[in-house]
């Protein structure tokens, strides 16, 4: 049986995802404290508490290796490709690359060479030289996917390749969809639930530490958590857009990164791309008046989803979310649209409503000059 030691640690990692999990839903709810509320409870409350939460820790390992050991041993391999992800919870501290994650996402994508999720999962998880036939496979699956010419980009700024660099950002900005699969692996992930359950002690203690209210709000919160580990990373192609005024560096590429930023911002899978995207039109010096408007009224929607996801009589609003989500092929922006529209609050803002979140702000805009006379200076 797994120590004490794993209990607390799966434990841990299961409070971690459900705050990640939060962020990476589409709104801006902070997530709910999972901290006692009075500091003087008495001592014998703490320690049913603990048990309670060793014994969720106990079950919710035992379910990581049953299931994730059923699915490696399936005949289908669609289901390795699950495994995979589910030992993501289980390889640390040796997380991303254990040998059996790797062994098993590698031996996923190899029989399954037109499965794009299956490909991902790969160039997440897999050996080097998986990862690299991998990133192959989705060019050739999806030449038209933003998200994959992202994948080759960050690929390539490791390499130190200019004209890599410029290649890939031209075939984003060519491209015509952005999809992370993170709503494909969702919906993966929730089937396989119905099959192989999650523990009812992990439940009861998820409802009782979170606004998660039945075991299907559970599973979609756990399979929503668990499939962001494939989603992207805008951080290089930020820096790789970067215009500095002074000095002229990456000015060449403003029209690519323009194109880039819009299709983020307009088309991202959720409100992390959109952002995304209007930082890439702040930070090329290429965002016009509409691009402003369009952030705003963005920003009004994230801020009355959270109202609404505060409101006590609005329950469970994040799982009602990815449901959507999953079930209508939903964006982020479009399933928010769906929840403020739900609560009978206007989809824009007044004229006197003031953005105090904006990409576009004074604030944001002097950052980024500090930051490019810091990179001058170091320079």
């Amino acid at each position: 049986m797994p120590s004490n030691t794993r209990f607390l640690r799966v434990l841990l990692a299961a409070i971690a995802a459900f705050a990640i999990g939060f962020m990476r839903t589409a709104f801006a709810t902070d997530p709910p404290s999972l901290i006692p509320e009075s500091p003087t409870a008495n001592v014998r409350v703490q320690s049913e508490d603990l048990d309670s939460d060793l014994l969720a820790g106990e079950s919710f390992s035992n379910f990581l290796d049953v299931t994730s050991n059923a699915l490696s041993n399936s005949s289908d391999p669609h289901d390795w490709t699950l495994a995979a992800m589910l030992l993501t919870e289980t390889s640390a501290p040796e997380y991303p690359y254990s040998p059996q994650r790797t062994a098993i996402s590698g031996r996923a994508a190899t029989a399954l060479p037109d499965d794009a999720l299956a490909q991902l999962v790969a160039f997440r998880l897999g050996l080097k030289s998986d990862r690299e036939n991998a990133l192959k496979e989705l060019q050739r699956l999806e030449p038209d996917n933003a998200f994959v010419w992202l994948e080759t980009l960050n690929r390539t700024v490791n390499d130190g390749d200019k004209y890599a660099i410029d290649l890939a950002l031209k075939r984003m900005a060519t491209s015509t969809r952005v999809d992370d699969h993170v709503i494909d692996m969702t919906r993966r992930l929730v089937k396989m639930l119905e099959l192989h359950p999650l523990p009812p002690e992990y439940v009861t203690w998820q409802i009782k530490h979170s606004d998660t209210l039945s075991a299907e709000a559970s599973s979609y919160q756990f399979a929503f958590t668990l499939a962001a580990n494939i989603d992207a990373n805008y951080r290089e192609l930020i820096e790789d857009c970067r215009n500095n005024g002074s000095t002229g560096a990456h000015a060449q590429r403003s029209s690519d990164c323009a194109s880039i930023g819009r299709l983020l911002a307009r088309h991202g899978p959720d409100a992390i791309a959109n952002l995304a995207g209007f930082k890439l039109l702040r930070i090329s010096r290429t965002f016009t008046d509409d691009d402003m408007l369009l952030a705003r009224n963005l920003d009004w929607l994230v801020d009355q989803e959270s109202s609404v996801a505060k409101d006590k009589k609005s329950q469970d609003v994040w799982f009602i979310t990815i449901k959507d989500r999953c079930e209508n092929g939903d964006s982020g922006i479009e399933a928010m649209r769906r929840v403020v529209a739900r609560a009978g609050k206007p989809l824009e803002p007044p004229a006197d409503w003031i953005d105090k979140n904006s990409p576009f702000s004074a604030q944001h805009l002097q950052s980024d000059k500090d930051q490019l006379s810091k990179s001058a200076h170091a320079h």
